[in-house]
């Protein structure tokens, strides 16, 4: 276990090579040897909190010990265990926080991406936590978490768990639109061009459509970049005609449901006056 021990934190090294070698060393020794398991996934979690709570900067090995991870979860039974899940929620949402993320972005949504991949349940955590941890002023880490929900949307748009989290999503989603930095308004302007999403939030919420409406009003009326102006004026149009059909649909279905109503109360009183 000391050896273990130290063979992890020689992945602080600058050399790229060294970091490939230990990467290549440590995931042999947890194919081979299963009694020391638990402790490996104890020490990468221990050196993911030094660095999240402790440090909070960027730590050369991450991007290795991630991929290492990710190769783990890959292969964790259903259903998850408890500590499985501990994990995702208190040291890989964190690591979202650290400063340098796009060093090793990648490697981490791949992992998470095995967990929603393996447990649709987990995006509702991890959406949640992302907006929690939502970085204020950098705006290049925004433009990559944007990057992230969207890929946990397409996993699990299909699935009723998409419903749990829809809502603080979309409400978010709001919020980045009125961002002064343009690369983050375009981001989240991409993310309402897939009309598939829009579509199904329409189906389940029509007034976070008409929230959406509002917000890119505003954009397509201040907003200094004419390209984002362009796109928000695309977005609004469209999400105009999806409002109006999703409440035409709507009322058509109060309709039909009230004089279904009807329809059923006239047997009742007609069944009343045979039988007496």
């Amino acid at each position: 276990q000391d050896f273990i021990r130290k063979l992890i934190g020689l992945f602080e090294s600058d050399d790229i090579r060294e970091r490939e070698y230990l990467k290549n060393i440590l995931h042999r020794i947890y194919a081979k040897f299963m009694v020391h398991r638990a402790f490996i996934r104890r020490c990468i979690k221990e050196m993911f909190l030094t660095v999240t709570y402790e440090k909070n900067a960027s730590y050369n090995g991450l991007a290795e010990v991630l991929e290492i991870l990710a190769s783990i979860i890959n292969g964790f039974a259903l259903p998850l265990k408890k500590e499985h899940v501990d994990n995702l929620v208190n040291v890989l949402i964190p690591l979202h926080k650290v400063r340098g993320l796009e060093k090793f972005h990648r490697q981490l949504f791949f992992c998470v991406h095995h967990y929603v991949e393996k447990d649709k349940n987990s995006a509702v955590v991890l959406v949640n936590g992302i907006i929690k941890l939502w970085p204020i002023n950098n705006s290049s880490k925004q433009v990559l978490l944007l990057q992230e929900l969207e890929e946990i949307v397409d996993l699990t748009l299909n699935d009723q768990v998409f419903e749990y989290y829809m809502a603080p999503l979309i409400t978010h989603l709001g919020k980045c639109l009125e961002s002064p930095h343009f690369q983050v308004v375009e981001r989240s302007l991409l993310f309402l061009q897939n009309t598939y999403v829009c579509k199904v939030v329409a189906s389940k919420n029509g007034d976070l459509i008409v929230y959406l409406i509002s917000k890119l009003k505003c954009v397509a009326a201040k907003h200094w970049n004419p390209l984002v102006t362009q796109m928000s004026l695309q977005a609004l149009s469209f999400l105009q005609k999806l409002n109006e059909l999703t409440g035409n649909c709507t009322e058509l279905q109060e309709y039909s449901e009230s004089r279904k109503s009807e329809r059923e109360q006239r047997w009742i009183d007609i069944v009343k006056s045979v039988e007496s």
